[in-house]
């Protein structure tokens, strides 16, 4: 089976929704997306999250990865 090419970005604050979904999943009590968006939007502070599916025609909904290696389902 080959690997999923992904696209790997950089997550910004209006990715706090995205970075909350994974966080979610990592965490048994997990940050509100708004705690999210205010440590993205911190000086210093950045997120990278990886999406497997942009650019295979899905419109970018599938499954991302981040930082603490989390993969978000797909929705």
């Amino acid at each position: 089976m080959t690997p999923a090419a992904a696209t790997v970005r950089w997550l910004s604050a209006t990715d706090a929704d995205v970075m909350a979904q994974i966080h979610a999943q990592s965490f048994d009590e997990p940050w509100s997306p708004e705690a999210c968006g205010t440590l993205l939007a911190m000086p210093g502070a950045f997120g990278v999250v990886a999406d497997a599916s942009a650019g295979n025609g899905e419109g970018g909904s599938g499954s991302s990865s981040a930082a603490s290696l989390r993969t978000r389902q797909k929705y």
